[in-house]
This record gives C-alpha cells, sequence and structure tokens, in this order.
C-alpha cells in the first residue's frame, strides 16, 4: 500500500470546491487556467533540470575521458637527458 500525499479531509475539500457551481463558490475559468499555467511550468522546470543535469554528467564524463585523473609530471629535463630518453 502506498501512501498518499493528501488526508482524506483535504482531498474532499479540494473535490468539493472543484466540482461546484459558479453560484455555490466554484472554481472560476481563470483559477483554472492559472492551475493549468502552474502545471505546466512546474513540468517545464522539471524536464528542464533533468535535461541539464544528464548534460552536466556527459560534459563531465567527456571532460574526464578526455584528461586523466591523475598527472605524472617530473622534474625539469634537460636537453641531454630529453636525448637519452627518447634513445630509450
Amino acid at each position: 500500500m502506498t501512501a498518499r500525499p493528501f488526508s482524506t479531509w483535504e482531498r474532499s475539500i479540494a473535490i468539493r470546491y472543484l466540482l461546484a457551481k459558479r453560484s455555490q463558490g466554484g472554481v472560476a475559468l481563470i483559477s483554472i487556467i492559472s492551475f493549468v499555467a502552474i502545471a505546466l511550468a512546474v513540468a517545464a522546470l522539471v524536464i528542464t533540470m533533468s535535461i541539464m543535469n544528464g548534460f552536466r554528467a556527459e560534459l563531465s564524463a567527456k571532460i574526464l575521458g578526455f584528461n586523466g585523473h591523475a598527472f605524472v609530471v617530473g622534474g625539469a629535463m634537460t636537453p641531454s637527458g630529453r636525448d637519452a630518453m627518447v634513445r630509450r
């Protein structure tokens, strides 16, 4: 059994006002338009955040794939030391 986000009392109040006739204090057209607009804005925000999070993960993987996690750096090399290394 899953937990519901709203109690029975909260759902009954919401249903009473959403399904009421206009003369009984029902929801006006502007309220319905506002509700739909907010729902679409939240959906757009969630979708955008999901895409950006995936883009960030992909970009991070590409950068770490291009460069290693660690670099081994030696001391300053002289021209004679460089020539000796090339011969090896």
